[in-house]
């Protein structure tokens, strides 16, 4: 799910399913609200789509720098500063999970242990420079029946209350470890809620993606 903020919003998240049984997540953030972070937002959408449906074995960092080269020039030529926070990933069908690019954490919650794991993510944001591979790296885990993935805008982790104090991490992890027991949709539906309720007034969009693996 994805909420904005504003009538058009600046985070994005894409599910492309490939022939081989991989499939391909991104979620990310553009910098600002409005049309112009609207505007990036759709030209990196459509970037990333068009490489992974049409490449072959490809990592997400290769990915990642072929689409800051094109981002980077369309910013400039909209004389604009915005940059875009992103993560691309790639889930195979052997339970990998490989993954390039600088956003929010990566939550996993591991059925077997019961509890969750938390992953960085690495490299640089996109629209800076005119070259990242050397700050892009792919980061690999495994992931088991199960377990479920979750990924997030810091609309969540940073919405605040009417006294100030953000909503955190923490508690988007311990909320995850809460209602792991339900369908994902139920999940889903529960963590949003709790946003929502914890916060006073939405100024940032907010984006949840949940992924299980069930075979």
């Amino acid at each position: 799910t994805m909420e904005p903020a504003m009538e058009v919003g600046g985070d994005y998240y894409d599910l492309i399913p490939k022939k081989t049984g991989d499939l391909w997540v991104t979620i990310g953030d553009v910098s600002g609200h409005g049309v112009e972070a609207g505007l990036i937002m759709m030209m990196t959408q459509t970037s990333i789509s068009s490489l992974v449906r049409n490449k072959r074995s490809l990592k997400p960092s290769v990915i990642l720098s072929a689409v800051n080269s094109t981002i980077k020039e369309n910013i400039s030529r909209l004389g604009s500063d915005h940059y875009m926070s992103i993560s691309l990933i790639c889930l195979n069908k052997s339970g990998t999970m490989t993954v390039a690019g600088k956003h929010q954490d990566i939550m996993i919650y591991r059925s077997n242990s019961r509890s969750t794991e938390v992953i960085p993510t690495e490299g640089t944001w996109i629209g800076i420079f005119e070259d990242i591979r050397r700050y892009l790296s792919d980061v690999s885990a495994p992931i088991n029946k199960g377990d479920i993935i979750l990924l997030f805008s810091d609309g969540v982790t940073e919405a605040a209350n009417k006294e100030g104090e953000l909503f955190g991490q923490e508690r988007l992890e311990q909320a995850l470890n809460r209602y792991s027991h339900l369908e994902l949709e139920s999940i889903l539906e529960s963590l949003l809620k709790e946003v929502k309720d914890f916060q006073e007034l939405q100024n940032d969009d907010i984006t949840l993606v949940l992924i299980k693996k069930v075979l």
